[in-house]
């Protein structure tokens, strides 16, 4: 007997319907996420097949939609009135994850910023579809799907499959599953439906439609099969299924996991993290979930401190030991203690380094040491590394004389305001030729500063191993665009870290 024709008899017979159904809080991912392209490249496609021709006057421009304002960013809010959306839109698709954490903070600046559209975009949202995507593709899909909601893009035909995708990541499938069983229309995927019917109860519906779209060749064997599953695991026990593909698409990576079977995300593009943040997942996966987004800007500090403080460690080794770590400079700092601060900063500050984390450490604790070691007469290289790093350095470097140690000179210096020392080995003296000279803003700059600002975050998206050229040429670049605390930023970061 064909498994759909099973599955109806024990729906219509009331075997599952006694039941509440396979429920799982475990989210799924869009199978749109694909290498970005190089600036150079043609610009991603927008994703709507048709742009919208009208806007009604009381409608949200998306492009300009934002979640903070560009005065809290520091950016210019005209900063790309007078780009080509099509340069922006590539510029923005071809950021680095991995970078320096200033320009991170640039590039999520520019997703997620209230800033004027390009003049040219007058008559449409070329740029909104590329930021939800580039988010997405970061891993900040809680910050994706909330600038979808606040540009009223949730229930739109041609966004609702990328709210739907974030929804589920961020554990509200309920929400997005009631929303299309509400307006079936709003997303043209017979499976997802299929879905979301089984979410909400309705197994014969559910049924009905895999019915359907097998019929019209709308439902490849893979999904079929692994939906059917999903529904009634029990019909499967002991049947292999087809492997699934690496990466596996949203639908079949949701329904994997509702069946126990979902591929590690650390294998997977980073966005899949997010779904092992659910409180579902165990601590061990959580923490190395956190650490990930926390490494591409993504997740903020103290959510990841939330959850390295959130029990106590059960092994050693790996993230046991870092969780070990901070927990032990956590404890120091909430007691005051400078001694216990002290000792508990070198193997902080060891165990976040090796895996790429010590900003994070920076953030969390650096405005604390300021007023505990660095009173101390000797307070360590360390501890003037994340006093420099931390949200205060400019207060850090201005307390008293760092040692000449590290490039710590010469990052206090760029965060005083001062001339950069002489001295400090060859990066030290190229990013001094960068605040050499401070040329004029050229008028064909203008209205274009965060068009320059992305150009220079691609040169220097090799931090301090960039071309020693492109170093000084983008710290001088950035500061002819009116981009000085972000040129210094960058430069104190690719001096310490």
């Amino acid at each position: 007997m064909p498994v759909r024709v099973a599955a109806a008899l024990l729906l219509t017979t009331g075997l599952a319907s006694a039941q509440d159904g396979p429920q799982s809080a475990i989210p799924w991912l869009t199978d749109t996420l694909t290498p970005p392209p190089s600036a150079s490249e043609p610009a991603p496609e927008p994703l709507v097949d048709e742009p919208i021709a009208t806007l009604p006057l009381n409608d949200v421009r998306r492009d300009a939609a934002g979640l903070v304002t560009a005065r809290a960013t520091g950016l210019p809010q005209d900063g790309i009135a007078g780009s080509d959306p099509a340069r922006i839109r590539a510029l923005i698709q071809s950021q680095p994850v991995r970078a320096l954490p200033a320009l991170q903070d640039l590039a999520m600046s520019v997703l997620l910023a209230e800033l004027q559209p390009p003049d040219a975009a007058a008559d449409g949202d070329p740029l909104f579809a590329a930021r939800i995507d580039a988010l997405i593709r970061r891993g900040a899909v809680e910050q994706a799907q909330a600038l979808l909601e606040h540009a009223g893009a949730a229930a739109r035909p041609e966004t609702f499959a990328r709210w739907f995708d974030a929804a589920l990541l961020t554990g509200r499938d309920a929400d997005a599953c009631a929303t299309l069983r509400a307006a079936p229309g709003l997303l043209d995927d017979l499976a997802a439906r299929a879905f979301c019917l089984t979410r909400g109860g309705d197994w014969d519906g559910a049924v009905l439609i895999l019915d359907t779209a097998e019929a019209v060749g709308a439902l490849d064997p893979v999904r079929g099969e692994r939906l059917e599953m999903f529904m009634l695991p029990e019909l499967f026990d002991g049947v292999a299924l087809p492997p699934l593909p690496n990466p596996p698409s949203p639908l079949l990576f949701r329904l994997a996991d509702g069946v126990g079977e979902a591929p590690p995300t650390r294998d997977l593009p980073l966005a899949f993290a997010v779904a092992d943040l659910q409180s579902t997942r165990g601590w061990k996966t959580q923490l190395e979930a956190a650490e990930r987004l926390a490494r591409a800007g993504a997740l903020d500090a103290n959510r990841l401190l939330a959850l390295y403080t959130a029990g106590r460690p059960s092994a050693s080794g790996g993230v046991w030991d870092r969780a070990g770590a901070v927990q032990a400079l956590d404890r120091a700092v909430v007691d005051g203690d400078a001694a216990a601060i002290g000792a508990a900063l070198g193997p902080a500050v060891a165990a976040m380094e090796e895996v790429a984390l010590l900003p994070v450490l920076a953030d969390l604790y650096g405005e604390a040491l300021i007023d505990t070691v660095l009173c101390e007469p000797d307070p360590g290289v360390d501890a003037w590394r994340l006093a420099l790093l931390g949200p205060d350095g400019a207060r850090a470097a201005a307390t008293k004389d760092v040692p000449d140690a590290a490039n710590l000179p010469h990052a206090a210096a760029l965060l005083r305001g001062d001339p950069i020392p002489e001295g400090g080995g060859p990066l030290a003296t190229t990013v001094a030729e960068g605040f050499a000279t401070r040329t004029p803003m050229r008028p064909e700059d203008r209205r274009r500063e965060v068009e320059r600002a992305l150009e220079v975050a691609l040169t220097l998206a090799g931090g301090a191993g960039s071309d020693p050229g492109d170093i000084a040429a983008g710290l001088s670049r950035l500061r002819s665009v009116g981009m000085d605390p972000l040129a210094r930023r960058v430069a104190v970061q690719m001096l310490l870290l």
